[in-house]
């Protein structure tokens, strides 16, 4: 009777090869609510890159005065998130602000509001980003104030 540990040894390299290559795979990128309150310009994901802009809303002085920015939500579909950015046309002490929040929806939960605040003269400044893939319903807001005036788009509820 021969005993042969050729096959055995084989599964047993073939199981250590499949260990080895799975623990060589670089570790997953971020995902779902991981990505709640996070630079969607910054690595390892880069959601910025490719994203679009789903809504898009003019800022005027008081209301009713000159336009002076705007308030933009941005949307990635390689990560699924959204975040806002204003826009200041040019007014040097103008503070931009941003809020989004995604309410509760079947078993994603509602998140923490998620909020700016920066001083700049001119140019975009944006917010961090939110999970919100799909149509799941987010509340942005977008907002520029000075001294001279305060331009707010209001909260606008987004599916």
């Amino acid at each position: 009777m021969r005993i042969s540990f050729g096959k055995r040894l084989t599964l047993g390299a073939l199981a250590a090869a499949l260990f080895v290559g799975a623990s060589a795979l670089p570790a997953s990128a971020t995902s779902g609510t991981g990505f709640d309150n996070t630079n969607p310009a910054a690595g390892p994901d880069y959601c910025a890159t490719g994203s679009v802009p789903i809504k898009t809303v003019n800022l005027y002085a008081n209301g009713v005065g000159p336009l002076v920015g705007y308030m933009e939500v941005r949307y990635s579909s390689k990560c699924g998130t959204n975040w806002v950015r204003v826009y200041n046309i040019n007014t040097p002490d103008a503070r931009s602000q941003t809020y989004i929040q995604r309410p509760a929806q079947g078993s994603l939960p509602a998140s923490v509001p998620i909020t700016s605040d920066n001083v700049f003269p001119g140019g975009w400044a944006y917010g961090y980003q939110l999970y919100a893939a799909g149509s799941t319903c987010i509340n942005v807001q977008g907002r520029l104030s000075a001294s001279a005036f305060t331009a707010d788009s209001g909260v606008i509820y987004l599916c």
